[in-house]
């Protein structure tokens, strides 16, 4: 049900981080950078799953699926 919330936002995630790491590969940025950007695009994505649908059924249908 919340997978139209989910999946787009999980992809964004994921694609950001791999931006971060490519920049700390790359060498353009420190360790402690990549991994303080890395948190805040975590906490940003997980907030934005956790606010935007309701809280417990989102938590509900995506992470315990029922069934």
């Amino acid at each position: 049900m919340y997978a139209l919330l989910v999946i787009p936002v999980v992809l964004i995630a994921l694609w950001l981080v791999g931006g971060i790491v490519y920049g700390w590969v790359k060498r353009s940025y420190g360790a402690l950078v990549m991994l303080g950007s890395a948190g805040l695009v975590a906490v940003a994505a997980l907030s934005i799953i956790l606010f935007v649908g309701p809280y417990w059924i989102v938590i509900y249908d995506t992470v315990i699926q029922p069934g």
